[in-house]
């Protein structure tokens, strides 16, 4: 059963104007994906940047699946190219994406963290470091493990974060949606056909690079 959602967090929303979106997932992402991208209205307000842990082949074919159904530009992240509002990132495999000054992707090949490339604590991280933006909408998805955890206390410190968390009854792997709640990360969790309608429900704002 999901926990209501506490008084403070419900105000929080309130005066909360995201700039940017991370979403992460591992095992069980790309149903969730399907179910959260392609409802998102057209001319989504905010650049999408997302970390679904899975190899080259299957993120470019995922990509393309988004892209068809999708509303938005569904694409997969290139070296040095500009975030832009109603575009949505999905990392390459085998590499790390990280938001470099300018809010450009830069992506590496440097080694794996908690055991994956492309990681969501690289991203989350670099997010938190160079973006221009202050105000940051994470969603935590189903997935192994605890990938996002250091990189949603990053940006807790240094940005206005909130955080979106998969139920746990909705996931395939509750590890890296546990990891966030355990850890009080989770300013709301939703179950999975609640996530896309949560999303463009905030009040965005646009940020220039």
């Amino acid at each position: 059963m999901i926990e209501p959602v506490k008084i403070e967090n419900i105000l929080k929303k309130i005066k909360f104007h995201p700039e940017i979106v991370l979403i992460a997932s591992s095992t069980g992402g790309p149903r969730a994906l399907e179910a959260i991208i392609p409802k998102l209205k057209k001319n989504f307000p905010a650049p999408i940047l997302i970390v679904q842990h899975i190899t080259s082949y299957f993120i470019d074919s995922l990509a393309a699946r988004l892209n068809r159904i999708s509303q938005n530009n569904v694409k997969v992240a290139q070296n040095d190219e500009s975030i832009t509002a109603g575009t949505i990132y999905l990392a390459p495999g085998g590499f790390h994406m990280r938001l470099d000054v300018g809010n450009k992707i830069y992506l590496d090949d440097s080694p794996a963290v908690n055991g994956v490339r492309p990681a969501a604590d690289v991203l989350f991280e670099s997010v938190a470091q160079s973006f221009s933006g202050q105000n940051v909408l994470t969603v935590i998805l189903s997935g192994m493990g605890s990938d996002g955890k250091n990189g949603l206390a990053e940006l807790k410190n240094k940005k206005d974060c909130f955080c979106l968390v998969q139920s746990e009854n909705t996931c395939i792997v509750y590890g890296m949606p546990g990891a966030a709640v355990e850890n009080g990360y989770a300013d709301m969790i939703l179950d999975l056909n609640k996530i896309s309608c949560e999303i463009e429900s905030f009040n965005y704002t646009t940020t220039e690079s």
